[in-house]
């Protein structure tokens, strides 16, 4: 069981091993060769909920967004490791080193807001789950902007050459730069903190590359990157200006929101993680049971996309779970969750609908096997971006866009 979070990848797996066969196109087979009838019934939700979840850790995403929008807003983390200088390579002080970060990808008008960069002294992981009131103060760092684009560039920091020159003055020939300390400090690394103006009307975000993004010569200097002046000498004791570029170890993004509920609109997404819980009304084929036996052989949750008002990007897959007692009804943040499939469905841009193979849960709840608590719609990638996506409700006033849950399923007389 899950409160409110993913199972582990090991839980994953266990899990994988302990499933059973995936459906086919036409169905998981059950029932097959059995003489009875093949009906299929669509069954209407009777209750349903979108509310947003506990924060996640976002250390693994390839964006790192900073913002301001009506949802909340967004922090940028990124640490750099003190280098080793090669020995032909000395620091040069007449000129400042500069952290460079790239940006592809704007939600809204994020120039509308502006930004500022400290420099902090603080320990952190990305395994961290890290709240804005959690970072120190920091120290104000002068920056720049390059737009190559409508919503692509970079921001370019300066960091004063007095300081790094203090950070570098601890060498020791023998050490790498993860094992290098300075007790002196919390953290011996250098972390920069990029943080978001307000503005009345949301602003916007940009979408900030993170150390995992994927260059080539076409697409070069996306990874955040510390460049550190220095002078090299060559074998012939020419001395020549360059600088060293040391990529970053580590970066995040801090989400900050106000907990919120919807029921006129079913919310899934990531960054701000929104989830959605969902019961549908089985009591038509539990009437059944007294004069038939019912074998499911595939069960669909069909939703229907519904328009937003903010330009959010689209989530890109819905990782169903089974909900396990009925605690939500009460408080969705009191779900209490099971993993039942382990891959996300798939979201195609292009389709006003999506539907969930939700055969094995359907199953179990028609031979009575489980209770039926429900189902919760999850992101599928909740801690590596931001997006979001939304549907019709169940109450909504148009019946053809209401969630449906199709249950196909063989008919034996008793």
């Amino acid at each position: 069981m899950v409160k409110n979070s993913y199972h582990i990848i090991l839980a994953v797996v266990l899990a994988a091993a302990g499933c059973s066969d995936p459906d086919s196109p036409v169905g998981g087979g059950l029932g097959s060769g059995l003489e009875g009838t093949v009906e299929v019934w669509s069954f209407a939700a009777d209750t349903a909920v979108s509310y947003t979840a506990t924060p996640v850790i976002t250390g693994g995403s390839v964006n790192i967004y900073v913002g301001a929008a009506d949802e909340g807003d967004s922090y940028g983390l990124f640490r750099f490791h003190r280098p080793i200088l090669p020995d032909n390579n000395a620091l040069d002080t007449t000129r400042e080193a500069a952290v460079h970060l790239a940006f592809e990808g704007v939600i809204g008008d994020p120039w509308n807001f502006p930004m500022a960069l400290e420099r902090l002294d603080f320990a952190w992981s990305e395994s961290d789950s890290l709240t804005r009131t959690m970072l120190p103060a920091g120290q104000f760092l002068n920056y720049s902007t390059e737009e190559t684009g409508q919503d692509s560039g970079s921001v370019r920091a300066v960091i004063p050459s007095s300081w790094v020159k203090d950070w570098l003055s601890w060498v020791d020939s023998s050490a790498i730069d993860t094992s290098w300390s300075d007790p002196a400090r919390a953290d011996s690394g250098l972390t920069i903190l990029v943080i978001p103006g307000t503005q009345a009307d949301g602003g916007g975000m940009i979408r900030f590359r993170s150390r995992s993004a994927i260059e080539d010569s076409v697409r070069s200097h996306l990874k955040p990157r510390l460049y550190i002046p220095v002078i090299i000498t060559d074998t012939l004791g020419n001395q020549i200006s360059d600088s060293l570029a040391v990529v970053a170890a580590g970066d995040l993004f801090i989400v900050e929101y106000d907990a919120k509920v919807a029921h006129d609109t079913l919310f899934v997404g990531s960054g701000v993680p929104w989830r959605t819980l969902i019961r549908f009304d089985l009591a038509r084929l539990w009437a059944l049971a007294d004069s038939a036996d019912v074998v499911v052989n595939r069960a669909t949750l069909t939703l229907t996309r519904k328009p937003m008002d903010e330009p959010w990007p689209v989530t890109r897959s819905i990782w169903p779970f089974t909900i396990t007692d009925d605690a939500w009804l009460a408080d969705p943040t009191g779900l209490a969750q099971e993993m039942f499939t382990v891959i996300p469905t798939a979201v195609d841009t292009a389709s006003d609908t999506l539907q969930l193979l939700v055969t094995k849960p359907a199953a179990e709840w028609a031979k009575g096997a489980a209770e039926n608590h429900g189902l919760a719609l999850n992101s599928g990638g909740v801690g590596l971006d931001l997006d979001r996506i939304a549907f019709h409700p169940p109450n909504d006033p148009d019946t053809t866009v209401r969630p449906r849950l199709d249950i196909y399923f063989t008919r034996l007389e008793k």
